[in-house]
């Protein structure tokens, strides 16, 4: 056997045995390591859990904390007494009448925790019972409304009667206390027209503004802080600035944090129809004779030139005007600009949504285009002209006042004029995506 044909038998060999032996090496040497590395990662997975469940009870005993600082009183009387007046007091500041506030026989009991329950009856408007439940879902306190029961106002009018169950929280380790909020008295009157306030006593209160207090039946923010001496702002949450006298009352009214974005003008604007009393029969909607949106209607679209027009007729004026894809119209509350004109329609955008107009029809009728199912195939549906408008024959009509006609100059090319047209009416050719009004 030669010289090279023994080394490529060892080299061979070598081979065979590193293949064969790899797994031999890898478990001796490196399984090991790989043993370790795993260990590692289990410890790491496991100090990441702990972690994690040590940020989860700091997080549940910061809670805890704060419902212990809302909680009623941990004795059931005592709690059911205060929660009685602080009750009382706020149907009184929200002007409930015939109010009555009585405790009730079912109690609850739980693991570190008790309930208490009262029920509220009384009388008023839809506004004031509003009042009420807005400040009392507000307030950072463990309380809830388990029961609430309206009865309709008579046909002719007057007050809503109520009856509702409150539900108060206990919890047993919480910290005895003599009243449900921090309270004072002014040491000075209180005029109408002043917006700085003396108190006898800071104490309980926070010490940074923003807070809001209770002066009597009417509820202020303190935007500045100075000892015992408090700048606020008056009148807020539906109350009344008026007069106090010297040793008022003035209680704490503090806010839960998610509801504190929360005023009372957005919830009675969500609230625009009372839903306990039954809407009376309405009268026919009111039209405008003088809207111009109303008297402005799409005559006609026709063919110019390979280009198609539209014309819109103002009937209160008598006036037309002539639009093409581009134009920028006003008239009345409605701007917007011509995106298309085809023959049986031309389409506006309006802001972020696209408007279309069926020949014969008024501006104030326009549709969305994403609502109709096909543009042109639904103008039958939509109605035929209206009856002694003016007829085009299948032609553009001739100039007049509020007419727009491009390519008025000498080399043909388009120029830009302003319609004469009723009702404010303008047409233009746009100027880019920055020109059109986006409010409707």
């Amino acid at each position: 056997m030669q010289r090279r044909e023994k080394i490529l038998m060892a080299l061979l060999l070598g081979a065979v045995i590193v293949w064969r032996g790899w797994g031999i090496v890898r478990g001796v040497f490196l399984g090991r390591l790989d043993d370790r590395w795993e260990k590692v990662k289990a410890v790491n997975d496991t100090n990441s859990t702990l972690v994690d469940k040590e940020t989860k009870l700091l997080q549940t005993m910061k809670r805890m904390g704060d419902w212990k600082q809302r909680s009623l009183p941990p004795d059931a009387l005592e709690a059911l007494r205060l929660y009685q007046q602080w009750l009382t007091d706020l149907g009184q500041t929200t002007g409930i009448a015939k109010l009555h506030i009585a405790p009730e026989q079912r109690q609850g009991t739980g693991p570190g925790y008790k309930t208490t329950s009262v029920k509220i009856t009384g009388e008023g408007t839809f506004d004031q019972l509003t009042t009420f439940l807005h400040a009392f879902q507000r307030i950072a306190m463990l309380h809830r409304i388990a029961n609430l029961k309206v009865e309709e106002a008579k046909a002719g009018g007057g007050p809503l009667k109520f009856t509702m169950i409150a539900e108060g929280l206990l919890l047993e380790d919480s910290a005895p206390r003599t009243r449900l909020v921090a309270r004072t008295t002014l040491a000075d009157s209180l005029p109408r027209s002043f917006d700085t306030v003396k108190v006898v006593s800071s104490e309980g209160f926070p010490t940074e503004p923003g807070f809001s207090v209770r002066i009597e039946k009417e509820f202020v923010v303190v935007t500045k802080v100075d000892g015992n001496n408090w700048t606020i702002t008056r009148a807020v949450d539906g109350t009344t600035k008026t007069g106090h006298n010297r040793t008022a009352e003035v209680e704490l009214y503090p806010i839960r944090a998610e509801r504190k974005d929360i005023k009372l003008d957005d919830v009675r604007k969500s609230l625009v129809a009372n839903p306990f009393v039954k809407p009376g029969p309405t009268g026919p909607p009111t039209i405008d004779p003088n809207d111009p949106a109303r008297q402005t209607r799409l005559m006609a679209s026709v063919s110019e030139n390979e280009d198609q027009a539209a014309y819109l007729y103002n009937g209160l004026t008598k006036t037309q005007t002539v639009v093409r894809k581009g134009s920028e119209i006003s008239v009345g509350d409605i701007q917007g600009t011509v995106v298309a004109v085809e023959p049986k329609y031309i389409q506006i955008k309006r802001g972020n949504d696209v408007y279309q107009l069926n020949i014969g029809k008024d501006l104030r009728s326009m549709l969305r285009a994403d609502e109709l199912g096909g543009g042109a195939d639904l103008m039958d549906a939509m109605g035929d002209m209206p009856v002694g408008a003016p007829s085009f024959g299948g032609r553009a009509p001739v100039g007049g006042p509020g007419v727009v006609r491009d390519g008025g100059n000498a080399d043909g090319n388009r120029g830009d004029r302003e319609g004469t047209g009723g009702g404010g009416f303008r047409s233009r050719r746009s100027r880019g995506p920055d020109s059109l009004p986006g409010d409707e």
